[in-house]
């Protein structure tokens, strides 16, 4: 079973967008009939912020890309390794409680931001 899940943090610049992805996230729940969950990172414990962390550490860097960033990118981890949802927003799928995939990403030198993605997907 897949599941979509979108992190975020409200008031952050990109808020005026949330309502948008979040529509776009349930669209793509409906049409492929998969779970979708959206969460406020500020009002997650501790141990599931460094849980997703690790989560999205685990995928394999073939499917990930770089996930760090650097150089102008705005990607799911800061420089410092913690979560950038002050600067994005971050869609983890999952496939069986596993996660699979994250955006936004680099991967070589093809950018894929949030929105992007999800019109692929969809």
């Amino acid at each position: 079973m897949y599941k979509l899940e979108l992190y975020f943090r409200r008031n952050a610049h990109y808020e005026a967008d949330l309502d948008a992805i979040g529509q776009l996230m349930r669209r793509i729940a409906a049409k492929w009939k998969i779970g979708f969950e959206e969460s406020d990172v500020d009002k997650l414990a501790a141990e599931q912020v460094r849980q997703l962390i690790d989560d999205i550490r685990s995928i394999p860097p073939q499917t990930r890309g770089r996930i760090v960033s650097s150089r102008g990118k705005v990607l799911p981890l800061s420089g410092s390794k913690l979560l950038n949802v002050a600067n994005t927003p971050i869609v983890v799928l999952r496939e069986n409680e596993s996660a699979v995939s994250v955006f936004p990403h680099l991967l070589g030198t093809a950018y894929f931001d949030v929105e992007s993605s999800l019109d692929r997907i969809l």
